[in-house]
C-alpha cells in the first residue's frame, strides 16, 4: 500500500508541471533526445545524460504507455550503441564497480589503526623533544646560576 502511495504522489503533480507548468508529460525531453541523437559526436557528452537519465528510471512521455517499457528500454539500448559508437566499450551497469565493490571496501578498523599508530608517534616524539628541551633548560639554569654565584661572592 505504502508504494502504491508512493508511486502515486510521485506522478502528480510532475516536476515539469509543478516547477514549470509544463503539461506535455515529458515529450520535450525525447524531443531533444532524437535531435541529439542524429549527431552524436557534437552531442556525445548530452547522450550520456540522456542514457543516465533513463537508466536511473526517468519515463516522462512513456510512464503511462502500456508499452512504455518496451519503448524506453529500445532508446535506452539504442543510446548505449550510440555512446558505444563514440566512447568505446562500457558497462551498462550505471553503478560503477558495483560488481566488484567487496573486493575494493578496506575495513574502517584497519584505516583508523594505522592513524591512530602515527598519530601516537608523533605525540611520543613531541614529548620526548619537550622533555629534551625542559632538561636543557633545567642545566643552562643551574649553570647561569653558578656563574652569578661566583660573580656575586665578595672578593678577598
Amino acid at each position: 500500500k505504502r508504494s502504491q502511495q508512493l508511486d502515486q504522489d510521485w506522478q502528480m503533480p510532475s516536476l515539469l508541471q509543478g516547477f514549470h507548468g509544463d503539461l506535455s508529460g515529458g515529450e520535450q525531453f525525447y524531443r531533444l533526445l532524437e535531435r541529439s541523437q542524429a549527431n552524436p559526436t557534437a552531442f556525445i557528452d548530452l547522450l550520456e545524460l540522456f542514457y543516465l537519465c533513463l537508466a536511473l528510471g526517468y519515463q516522462g512521455k512513456y510512464g503511462k504507455d502500456e508499452q512504455g517499457y518496451i519503448i524506453r528500454e529500445n532508446i535506452i539500448n539504442k543510446l548505449y550503441h550510440s555512446i558505444r559508437q563514440e566512447r568505446g566499450d562500457f558497462s551498462k551497469n550505471i553503478l560503477v564497480g558495483a560488481d566488484n565493490a567487496k573486493a575494493t571496501v578496506t575495513p574502517v578498523r584497519k584505516t583508523y589503526k594505522g592513524v591512530i599508530i602515527i598519530s601516537l608517534a608523533a605525540i611520543a616524539t613531541v614529548a620526548a623533544l619537550v622533555l629534551h628541551q625542559y632538561q636543557q633548560l633545567q642545566a643552562q639554569d643551574q649553570s647561569i646560576q653558578q656563574v652569578m654565584m661566583k660573580l656575586l661572592q665578595p672578593q678577598p
